[in-house]
């Protein structure tokens, strides 16, 4: 029944619309043809696949979510013998510190470091995960803190297990370029300093080392970067003050000097 109503009312409206009857008050039948193939025209175009038809993204459409080709990167495990590392207990603090120096000639610009830790008879007692390394350069150290829950008593030896990034092959300028003009010390330790690019050209990244000596001794280290440094731009940079194993700064008279070196300055690269 519902069939056959149906088609008696596309009968109908068939009818109507063949005759040139007005089927709303004051419309001709050249205007309701008009709109008729305009409704027409705007249901092909909602139909065609991929089309927005409110603004809306559609899984064809190469702006959509889903059209998005998503980056991965992977860190790969780099050779313990790249390394020289040592870990000392801290009795002031109570954490210990690691202290690694890169002795192969490659740049890394991320190094994760994993440890084991062992028992006399050799059997994995505890581990420490992530404690990180930004900008090792060939020949250059570092010296972190860390907190494991054993203390340097309650293991035998570590196996630390280094993964990382290698330094991008891109352009780079003299760091010496780079000039430092003025640098305090403020009241909370941090380092500050007044910096100038002169090495003629826009640079992308400046990346900064700072040791910090007690008399003659380095006892701890930090980094920072500076970037899209205009050719002639004066800038600050700034250093957090040395912190111990839970991230607490260290007492006052920790360090008593500083040095900041220019480790790397990289170019933008041509066009």
């Amino acid at each position: 029944m519902k069939r056959r109503i149906a088609a008696g009312i596309m009968g109908l409206c068939f009818v109507l619309t063949a005759s040139g009857c007005m089927l709303r008050s004051g419309i001709s039948s050249e205007e309701l043809e008009a709109e008729t193939t305009e409704i027409e025209e705007s249901a092909e175009t909602a139909g065609t696949a991929g089309n927005r038809t409110d603004g809306a993204l559609t899984a064809e459409d190469p702006e959509s979510p889903n059209g998005v080709e998503e980056e991965y990167y992977l860190s790969e495990s780099i050779p313990a013998e790249n390394f020289a590392y040592t870990i000392e207990p801290s009795p002031e603090q109570g954490d210990q510190i690691f202290t690694v120096q890169n002795i192969s000639e490659q740049d890394y610009s991320y190094i994760q470091a994993d440890m084991l830790f062992y028992d006399g008879n050799d059997q994995i007692v505890d581990y420490y995960s992530g404690l990180y390394l930004y900008n090792l350069f060939a020949g250059s150290e570092q010296i972190l803190r860390f907190a494991p829950s054993l203390t340097s008593e309650q293991y035998d030896h570590v196996e630390v297990l280094f993964s990382g990034d290698r330094m991008a092959d891109e352009k780079t300028a003299d760091p010496a370029g780079i000039r430092i003009e003025e640098q305090a010390r403020l009241a909370d330790n941090r380092i500050v300093a007044k910096c100038v690019n002169d090495t003629g050209e826009d640079i992308s990244t400046a990346s900064f080392q700072i040791d910090y000596y007690k008399g003659e001794k380095k006892v701890a280290t930090n980094y920072t970067e500076a970037s899209m440094l205009v050719k002639d731009r004066v800038f600050v940079v700034s250093f957090e003050a040395p912190s111990d194993g839970w991230y607490e700064p260290l007492p006052d008279d920790y360090f008593d000097s500083w040095e900041i070196t220019v480790v790397r300055a990289a170019a933008f690269a041509a066009e």
